[in-house]
């Protein structure tokens, strides 16, 4: 179980009071900085004043986004969830890291809430799980108390930030926006990578060697040589390729294979 204390220090309505409510004022937040020996130079408690009018932005959600809390709390869990709902965010709550690796795939977008002290698998092996997977949903952490390896693990995993619990309602909100924004760029990036891979995949053994020089810039008559192939032969299955990877530029299908296999 996380600490009482919630995430948020001020509910988004006097209506829908967290547990353990506190009236607007100074609120303490994580603010983390570079060192020479994590990649950081400390995390820094700061204080800040967040005035009430902020508070009354509504974000802009991504379409089909989903922000994916995941917190052993239940209180923290709900607020979290419900805060999210009332500006205009689809929620998936989950109890722990595990239950939000069964239901993610490489279709899911959006972004995570969590804390990085989960129960279980814990927030540091949940980012590594969905690296492997490739699953794109970047990591705004949540920590109770200041613990510089444990927020480097998480920057390094991928993690747009990392808050101090209680912090200000919009620095939550500021850093979801950024994290949706990210996964729907990664998604897409990813998604394109998928279909490059599919392609690339309908070509024969020859035409990918023929690829691969083709992408060193490799002239057709020297391919022919190294391949022993007739130039037409090598021209007929350049233009195969093309309409393949459905391509209609040099450049372009020189960058689609550097996605499928960067040390082209």
């Amino acid at each position: 179980m996380m600490s009482e204390r919630p995430i948020a220090s001020q509910p988004c309505s006097p209506t829908d009071r967290g547990p353990g409510f506190r009236p607007p004022a100074s609120v303490s937040l994580g603010v983390l900085a570079a060192d020479d020996a994590f990649g950081v130079r400390a995390l820094a408690v700061a204080t800040v004043a967040t005035p009430p009018a902020a508070h009354s932005e509504t974000p802009m959600p991504i379409t089909k986004s989903k922000v994916y809390v995941v917190d052993g709390d239940t209180e923290n869990r709900k607020f979290l969830s419900r805060l999210l709902r009332t500006k205009g965010y689809t929620c998936a709550p989950f109890a722990t890291a595990e239950d939000l690796l069964e239901a993610v795939d490489l279709q899911s977008r959006g972004c995570l809430v969590a804390g990085l002290d989960l129960p279980g698998l814990g927030g540091a092996a949940m980012q590594t799980k969905l690296r492997e997977r490739r699953v794109a949903l970047p990591l705004v952490g949540l920590i109770d108390r200041p613990n510089t390896r444990k927020i480097v693990a998480a920057m390094q995993g991928g993690a747009v930030t990392v808050l101090q619990r209680p912090c200000a309602i919009e620095e939550l909100l500021e850093a979801v926006r950024l994290a949706v924004r990210k996964g729907a760029t990664e998604w897409k990036s990813r998604q394109q990578l998928a279909r490059t891979v599919r392609l690339y995949e309908t070509l024969s053994d020859d035409e990918k060697n023929i690829l691969r020089l083709i992408a060193q810039g490799i002239s057709n008559k020297s391919i022919a040589r190294q391949c022993e192939l007739g130039l037409r032969t090598v021209e007929s299955r350049r233009q195969t390729i093309f309409r393949k990877m459905q391509v209609d530029s040099l450049a372009e299908l020189v960058r689609l294979a550097a996605l499928v296999d960067p040390k082209l």
